[in-house]
């Protein structure tokens, strides 16, 4: 994969449990590790849950919390978790930032800005969302340029994402028209289950050609699930920029 051009991936869904954490990491590792890439990875959800997973403590450390509210930069965050990987971890405190961008003009590009100084370090920029369609959604929508939505396959996949897909496209018409490639991932796919081919049956009927070849299966090899994942990307970035 070419490194001469940086990608900044948001990955979101407005509801909980649907594997944007787990994405947010698995692309990660294989990123940094099979393509040897610059990573980094932003925990843009209060409920700090990539900050936890990678075992960062946030006591007496400036965080993203920080950096939306004009408090610190992000090189003064950076917590390196891995080879090739670094994190700017967040807390609950991030909430602060929904309160108080209420009165700000330009708040939709505040973590754009934030990141601005660090593009050039990273290959990739990796960033995790709340379940929800607030600000920090909004700005990590207005702060990349590839979207990678997880749906669990299960009975209520399709729930809520009418709204979501019209909230995206309301971003891309109004604050980034580069948000130019939206990726639907199917999580949560238990291999060999005829629930689930059904289920997928009905997403790839549904959303067509915005759904991943690639799935994240239960109890698989989730390296590998997101190998192909990254290939897929690569190939879809490819047809873009023709």
């Amino acid at each position: 994969m070419s490194v001469g051009r940086r990608h900044t991936i948001a990955l979101v869904n407005q509801h909980s449990g649907v594997g944007k954490t787990t994405s947010a990491i698995g692309l990660a590792q294989v990123l940094a590790r099979v393509w040897r890439q610059r990573v980094l990875l932003v925990d843009a959800d209060p409920l700090s849950s990539l900050t936890e997973r990678l075992d960062v403590a946030t006591a007496a450390r400036p965080l993203l919390d920080d950096c939306m509210l004009g408090r610190a930069t992000a090189h003064q965050c950076l917590v390196a978790v891995g080879d090739g990987i670094d994190l700017l971890p967040c807390s609950a405190g991030l909430v602060g930032f929904e309160l108080e961008a209420i009165n700000r003009d330009n708040r939709a590009l505040v973590l754009r800005q934030v990141l601005e100084p660090l593009v050039q370090d990273y290959d990739h920029i990796v960033i995790d969302t709340p379940a929800s369609l607030g600000q920090l959604t909004v700005n990590a929508l207005a702060a990349a340029d590839e979207l990678i939505i997880p749906l669990r396959c299960d009975y209520f996949a399709s729930e809520g994402m009418a709204e979501l897909l019209s909230f995206v496209t309301k971003i891309r018409a109004g604050i980034n028209p580069a948000l130019n490639l939206c990726t639907l991932l199917a999580t949560h796919v238990i291999d060999g289950s005829r629930y689930a081919q059904r289920n997928m049956a009905e997403i790839r009927k549904v959303y067509g050609p915005l759904v991943a070849d690639a799935v994240i299966s239960e109890g698989g090899d989730m390296m590998k699930c997101y190998e192909l994942l990254v290939e897929e990307l690569k190939s879809k970035r490819s047809h873009k920029h023709r």
